[in-house]
């Protein structure tokens, strides 16, 4: 079952719900937590967040590594005059 906003639609049910969850009193938040339940919270919305941040800085860092092997793979090769430059 997908979630539903307040309209009514799936692609805005996380925005109007950070919407509500903004506007809400801390005792309600508290209130709502237990309702819905911590545990429930932490695997369903903070840990899932939490991996796809880890995968995206992953990511990001071989990508990095990459980069950077490719550049010192280029400097350490030897250079080349073609006379390309020579006017």
């Amino acid at each position: 079952m997908e979630p539903r906003g307040l309209n009514g639609t799936a692609s805005n049910a996380g925005q109007a719900l950070g919407v509500l969850l903004h506007l809400m009193t801390p005792d309600d938040l508290i209130a709502t937590a237990r309702a819905v339940g911590i545990d429930w919270i932490w695997d369903h919305m903070i840990a899932p967040v939490i991996e796809q941040e880890r995968a995206a800085a992953d990511e990001t860092s071989a990508c990095e590594g990459e980069d950077a092997a490719f550049i010192d793979a280029e400097l350490e090769r030897p250079y080349e005059d073609d006379g390309a430059r020579d006017g």
